[in-house]
């Protein structure tokens, strides 16, 4: 077997680990500094009890030895934020082509032998540690930046999906509505309209007293655009009458619309806290001013 450089074999290691995370099961190899030819295969179920109980393991056999280092195949995810809350761990995440690369050295073909990843991360580590970066997690604040954003992101997406699944059914049975909010189905103002009025004779028999009422409410009083609306509602004839398309397709409007009045509230409270946190955060003026940097991308930056 061959011997690690130098730098990787430092005193103060306990032992290397190698960590194959999968969907169900997730695949260990170890590797004790006081014996590193011994090669310790382990298996356990994606439960975090078992992550848990497997930590707390480590934890009795090494803490008091040195450093436990853990090598695997990410940079973020559930895996290694739990796995940042222990000091006596060390972690070296690897891109998979890292790893790929690694195996292609043994096996030409790119193919897997029967060496699980796990023992050949775990090799990888105890032989070419000073050639990989440890982790080192950002400060809470930049973290704390960093999900908001995701967050904000995923729901940004979400209400994207939302707006031209409304389009789309709109286009079948209450076209005029697009013309109402100029196609903009994404607003505070399309979910209300949609969730109070999912018909053409539903808004039809509205009057018209109780329409600029509502267009008020939501900050719509631009008189001559208001007297348009009324309009166009009042001249607008039905696509169709034909209640097996209209009754279907307004009660899935009726559901996206919800969908939709339920997330807004949440994008402007990610947004409302980016931006407090952007505020606060010590590096927030190499970003604010670089060109397009709004508001959403400075923070993201």
């Amino acid at each position: 077997m061959q011997e690690p450089s130098s730098a990787a074999s430092a005193e103060g290691m306990a032992a290397y680990v190698g960590i194959d995370w999968a969907d169900q099961k997730h695949d260990i190899t170890l590797r004790s500094a006081a014996e590193p030819l011994k090669v310790e295969h382990r298996r356990i179920g994606h439960e975090l009890n078992a992550l848990m109980e497997w930590v707390g393991e480590l934890h009795q056999r090494f803490a008091d030895k040195g450093k436990v280092l853990i090598c695997l195949e990410q940079s973020r995810g559930a895996l290694i934020y739990h796995l940042m809350g222990y000091d006596f761990l060390e972690l070296y995440p690897i891109n998979p082509s890292q790893l790929a690369s690694y195996r292609e050295t043994f096996s030409p073909a790119g193919a897997k032998d029967d060496r699980p990843d796990s023992e050949l991360i775990c090799e990888l580590l105890y032989l070419h540690r000073d050639r990989l970066k440890a982790w080192k997690p950002d400060d809470e604040l930049t973290r704390k930046l960093t999900f908001l954003n995701e967050g904000r992101r995923k729901a940004v997406d979400q209400r994207t999906e939302l707006a031209n699944e409304l389009k789309s059914q709109l286009k079948v049975y209450f076209p005029l509505v697009l013309q109402i909010l100029d196609k903009d189905t994404s607003t505070m103002l399309a979910a209300d309209l949609l969730l109070k009025w999912p018909t053409l004779e539903a808004l039809q028999k509205e009057h018209a007293h109780k329409l600029r009422k509502f267009f008020y409410a939501h900050n719509c009083r631009n008189e001559s655009k208001l007297l348009e609306r009324l309009e166009l509602i009042k001249a607008a004839q039905p696509l169709t009458r034909d209640l097996a398309v209209i009754e279907p397709a307004a009660l899935r409007v009726r559901l996206l619309a919800q969908q939709l009045k339920s997330l807004l509230p949440y994008i402007a409270l990610y947004e409302k806290q980016i931006a407090e946190l952007f505020d606060a955060h010590p590096d927030s003026f190499l970003f604010r001013d670089l060109p397009g940097a709004g508001p959403a991308l400075g923070p993201g930056c």
